[in-house]
């Protein structure tokens, strides 16, 4: 005998599969001698580790970013793009809290490709304070300039970006919702590096 059991909507399948297990060995023990029950695919262990294989990746890409931005540019600026991309994950987390969006593997991924994209924005400003730091400008004076000469472009690429996304909200009705999670999140994590370079 098989038997299926279907998650409902407002059901996150990681919990209810501990629960599942619960409930089934409860019922193996007044199962007659000679039955036993096996599962054939349990979605919360699958589920579980590919999540937590996500975050591992996501982890690895911060620091693998951090490491080379420390070697390329210094101690300083280094750290100082670092911190641009670390507030850009939680302004990314933040935007998923706000909006409903669930921690999966679509979701992982979105801010994972962002990863790449956000670097660039906080480097090409760090870069050009540091270039008009050197020839003679004060540092705030730097900051401000290199905000504002920077602002336009980095708006138009993010802005792009984004657009570029946009024809995914055209997909039907299961497609649909994982492709809102992607691209409001590719959204919020180039608005987020957009606003802390500026």
């Amino acid at each position: 005998m098989i038997l299926a059991v279907e998650m409902a909507q407002d059901v996150e399948v990681t919990t209810l599969g501990p629960q599942l297990q619960r409930i089934t060995e409860q019922f193996v023990q007044d199962m007659p001698v000679g039955l036993y029950l096996e599962y054939s695919t349990l979605q919360s262990d699958i589920v579980s580790a590919t999540i937590s294989g996500a975050m591992l990746n996501l982890w690895q890409t911060f620091l693998a970013v951090l490491v080379i931005m420390l070697l390329c540019f210094g101690w300083r600026d280094g750290f100082t793009i670092a911190a641009n991309v670390a507030l850009s994950i939680s302004f990314a987390f933040l935007g998923m809290t706000m909006l409903g969006i669930e921690l999966q593997q679509v979701s992982l991924a979105a801010i994972i490709i962002s990863l790449g994209m956000l670097v660039d924005n906080g480097q090409v400003v760090v870069e050009d304070i540091q270039r008009r730091i050197r020839s003679g400008q004060a540092a705030v004076k730097a900051a401000c300039t290199a905000g504002g000469v920077f602002a336009m472009p980095l708006t138009v690429s993010s802005v792009t970006t984004v657009a570029a996304f946009l024809p995914l909200f055209l997909l039907g009705r299961n497609e649909g919702a994982y492709a809102f999670s992607l691209v409001t999140l590719v959204l919020f994590m180039l608005i987020g590096p957009l606003l802390t370079a500026l």
